[in-house]
Parts: structure tokens; sequence; C-alpha cells
């Protein structure tokens, strides 16, 4: 059994129910899969993170939910029976990589799956869409493997998002707010360009650069 470490109520508070919420946000967006996705935040001032348990439902997840890991993907702390989610390596692999970094979001989006895995690009259609038009994008890698945390960690060096064909998407942020933002921005985009091409074909009008 893995113990439930003492923490102060900042920590509790401030972290895990923050999971909570954002979980339940995410999952009521489309973006987050009734087991699909996973969200994790840093401990201040340690080599730790709380991340979401493997295989509990994302619409009703509770703070005390919440496993706590290393930086190397083992679990420290957290509620008997439950266990990290298969892309713990993938988050750790993120902080150790980006001290800045203070959340990660892993989510299924459907329209970035679906133009991520088409190969289809994204357009300046929208100013909100310039911000996304060279997202870094990745093949499908198996999940939890240390090939995907490492390509996954490069690839979030110099982007906040970076989408896996077939998979997902990754978000990172100073925030748990900016990594969720970052991801509903970003899917809401595909979302526009999908459109796009259902109702005018491949060739959407784009903005001037500016």
């Amino acid at each position: 059994m893995v113990p439930i470490l003492s923490l102060g109520g900042s920590d509790i508070k401030d972290v895990r129910a923050q999971l909570a919420v954002v979980a339940k946000e995410l999952y009521g967006q489309g973006v987050l899969t009734s087991l699909g996705g996973n969200l994790s935040v840093r401990v201040p001032d340690q080599e730790a993170a709380w991340i979401t348990p493997s295989g509990v439902y994302k619409g009703g997840l509770a703070p005390e939910d919440m496993v706590r890991i290393d930086y190397r993907a083992k679990m420290v702390a957290g509620p008997p029976g439950l266990k990290p989610s298969v892309e713990a390596v993938v988050h750790a692999a993120v902080y150790r990589s980006q001290p800045n970094t203070a959340a990660v979001i892993h989510a299924h989006p459907p329209y970035s799956i679906v133009l991520t895995t088409l190969e289809l690009p994204i357009l300046p259609v929208t100013e909100e869409a310039t911000f996304y038009c060279e997202v870094p994008r990745l093949p499908c890698l198996p999940s939890g493997s240390d090939e995907l945390a490492q390509a996954v960690a490069t690839s979030l060096k110099g982007s906040r998002v970076v989408m896996i064909a077939n998979h997902g998407v990754f978000a990172c942020g100073e925030t748990l707010r900016e990594a969720a933002n970052e991801l509903l921005s970003l899917e809401a985009v595909c979302r526009l360009l999908l459109l796009f091409r259902q109702h005018g074909g491949e060739l959407a009008p784009t903005i001037p650069p500016s």
C-alpha cells in the first residue's frame, strides 16, 4: 500500500482540487474521454507532481483520487488501489527537461486527432489559427513508452502543444489553466479548419500575414 503523505493545506486545495476541476471541464468539452487523457501539476519546491489516476472516470474525479509521482514516474503517494496514468512517464520527462513548466495535459481531442492523422495542414484562416500553424507533430508512438516520453519532452521545449497522429495532444504551461487554454484553442482551430474543408473544399481562404 502506498501511503498518503502529510501535506500542507495549500497543496491539497490548490493542486489536487484544481486537477479535478479542470479534468471535469475538459471532459465536458469533449477533449477527454471517460477513461482517456491525463493531467498533472508540479508540486512546488519538490521533484514530484500530482497526476490523475489510471482507469477512473474523468468526469467525476475528486481531489483525493489524485496520485503523486516523482520525476521518474514512480508512485510515491495516493489512495490504495489507484495507480498513475500510463502516460506518467511522459509527464515526468517534461518536468525533468523544463523547470518552468508547472502543468502537463494529455487529451484526445477529436478534431485535432483527425487533422493530424490525415496530415492536413493548419492554415491561417483566423488570427487564432496563426498561432498553431507550426505546431510540432509526431507519428503514433506506443502509449507510456520511453520513446514517446522523449519525443514529447523534446517537442515541448519549443512549443506549448504537440500533436500526435492516431493518439492525441500534449499541452504544457506555467499553470494548469494555461495548458488547458492551449489545448482548447488548438482544438477549436482544428474544428474550424475541418468545417472549412467540409463546406468549402480544400482551398480555405486565409488571412494576409501581419
